[in-house]
């Protein structure tokens, strides 16, 4: 935390610096950098993130956590602003709650440069930009009631093409787009905003996927998608479209081809999408949607805009999508989806399913039955019941034929502690498989096993990068990782946040130099150059006016220097004086 910034610049600004109803974290920066009267971009970003071009961006920030301390909380923990005022939430149901925790990590605390790309961003056709977008009926009312219009995060969403409290199409902002204004902040009535459909003739129903991606945006982070459900239930709905025969793998590509031409035509998505005008693109994308459907080998997929166009073409609304997901027997034992050949069979496989097996057996194991009998009524093994039972924290009695009870007690103490499975055998003189068999059956060993082996890695992993960072305190980072590529790989996939902190803290060595520079004598020395460079400039060139441009030019070196002028007295005065003497003699 900075107090000294905190309380002596931005608590007097802090009821400018509140929240409006559904504001972008940029809108409040650029609002700030407004009100603050900063000349240029760099001035706020290192205000109010520590860093001149930290922050800036109006998609995925960086150094969140650094606004938060500077505003001694006031905005909320960088987390809540995260989730609350930028549209990353539109792409984190895709991925794992560990992954997506890991990233907010990672913004809050520094910068995420390869984070589109791991979003798949980079690799979609749908682009790795996020145009700004605005509401000219919201900018209206926003501009009566606060004095200001704002970049309203709903609007922000990717696919959200009208205002959803208006139905008013959005107007789209070239900035932040070109290299000129990539650093700057910029409200909406200071953008360059255009209409895309203001050249259309019909009016088109742009809102299109505005229910579904707002709803993917409102999603908790807590949850995920399974994408074996989703496929299961898009082959389903594709088969009930007539988009595919049940009776083969085979899909009806010209028919799904129309359907998909027709949506684009009349949402008019060549707008937003300028790409999908061309023939071509609308057939790769059309490959793309089927295959995400196929019925043996779908191709997965975590761009949530592939999924939006599935949606809208398989289901009348996101409200069906969504009930149908959430219905249990939809998603796993739906005839369609497995191509079952009558509704008997399909009842017989989804009785046989593992879930349900593993429910009822859970259900015999806690009414007091023993292991034996309950994996006989379940029909399965004795030895599958154990590994379930354990899962849910059901410990089963012992028969040791190999492992009595000390040797038992003793191995899994090994385990706990994170042993190798392999020198665990060794050493018991005991197959891999047996070891294996112990990690299953004993409850919460697994996962206590794999924490330990999580937690050694990590402890070898950090203490490895401690030693490079110390054997070599002046390299770079790149420096540093080549020394040690699978350490900073291991690093920055499953402890990033670790690791951007240590080389973020790295410690300053202060380097001096052997011998102190002597200015003064510089001053005196580069004066004198100066000073005879302009008299023989001026006798060659009699009549012309002599300039700081061709006084660098002359002498060797000096256009370098010219940063530390305030340094070298002697030589400034020389460069005024002789520039001042020919601007008189030419007058």
């Amino acid at each position: 935390m900075a107090p000294s910034v905190s309380s002596g610049l931005l608590l007097p600004l802090r009821p400018i610096l509140e929240w409006l109803p559904q504001e972008t974290l940029f809108s409040l920066c650029s609002r700030y950098h407004r009100i603050s009267g900063h000349r240029i971009p760099a001035q706020t970003c290192s205000t109010l993130f520590g860093n001149a071009r930290s922050g800036s961006a109006h998609d995925v920030p960086s150094r969140v956590q650094t606004l938060v301390d500077r505003t001694d909380g006031a905005l909320g923990t960088a987390r809540d602003i995260l989730l609350e005022h930028t549209l990353l939430p539109f792409y984190f149901p895709f991925h794992s709650t560990r992954q997506c925790e890991n990233w907010l990590i990672q913004i809050a605390a520094g910068s995420t440069p390869a984070l589109k790309a791991q979003l798949g961003l980079a690799a979609s056709q749908f682009g790795a930009s996020h145009p700004l977008k605005a509401c000219p009926d919201c900018m209206q009312l926003d501009t009566r009631d606060y004095g200001v219009s704002y970049w309203h995060v709903d609007h922000q969403v990717p696919g959200v093409h009208t205002c959803p409290t208006h139905q008013t199409p959005l107007l789209i902002a070239t900035d932040k787009v070109s290299g000129q204004d990539r650093f700057g902040w910029v409200l909406p009535q200071q953008a360059n905003l255009h209409n895309p459909l203001a050249n259309l003739l019909s009016k088109s129903e742009v809102d299109l996927f505005t229910e579904g991606a707002l709803a993917l945006w409102r999603l908790p982070i807590t949850f995920t998608f399974s994408l074996d459900k989703l496929h299961k239930l898009y082959y389903n709905e594709f088969v009930r479209c007539g988009f595919a025969l049940k009776s083969s793998s085979k899909d009806e590509q010209k028919h799904f081809d129309q359907v998909l031409r027709d949506i684009v035509a009349v949402n008019s998505l060549t707008a937003f999408w300028p790409w999908l005008a061309s023939p071509d693109c609308q057939r790769n994308l059309s490959a793309r949607l089927r295959r995400v459907c196929h019925p043996t080998s779908p191709r997965v997929s975590r761009h949530p805009m592939t999924h939006l166009f599935l949606i809208t073409l398989l289901f009348s609304s996101w409200e069906h999508f969504w009930t149908t997901y959430n219905n249990e027997e939809s998603n796993y034992h739906n005839t369609e989806v497995f191509g079952s050949q009558n509704a008997e069979s399909t009842i017989q496989e989804a009785c046989e399913s593992s879930h349900q097996l593993k429910i009822s057996l859970i259900e015999e194991l806690r009414s007091g039955k023993s292991i034996s009998l309950a994996a006989k009524i379940a029909g399965i093994t004795v030895a599958t019941a154990i590994t379930w039972a354990a899962s849910e924290g059901i410990a089963s009695p012992h028969r040791p034929k190999i492992l009595n009870p000390d040797m038992r007690s003793r191995l899994v103490r090994q385990l706990q502690r994170g042993a190798d499975k392999a020198s665990v055998a060794s050493t018991a003189k005991i197959s891999v498989a047996s070891v294996t068999r112990l990690l299953l059956s004993e409850p919460g060993l697994h996962s206590q096993w794999c924490a330990a082996r999580f937690s050694k890695a990590q402890q070898r992993s950090r203490n490895t990068w401690k030693r490079i960072t110390e054997a070599f305190p002046t390299a770079s980072s790149n420096e540093w990782r080549k020394l040690d590529p699978a350490v900073y790989a291991w690093l920055y996939r499953n402890d990033r946040a670790w690791l951007q902190s240590s080389i973020l803290n790295r410690p300053q060595t202060s380097i001096m130099s052997a011998q102190r520079r002597d200015w003064k004598s510089r001053d005196t020395a580069l004066a004198q150059v100066v000073q005879v460079a302009a008299l023989e400039w001026q006798l060659s060139h009699p009549g012309k006016r002599l300039t700081i441009g061709i006084i660098c030019a002359e002498v060797d070196g000096l256009r370098r220097k010219m940063s530390a002028i305030a340094k070298l007295p002697l030589t400034r005065m020389a460069i005024q004086t002789a520039c001042a003497n020919t601007s008189r003699s030419v007058d």
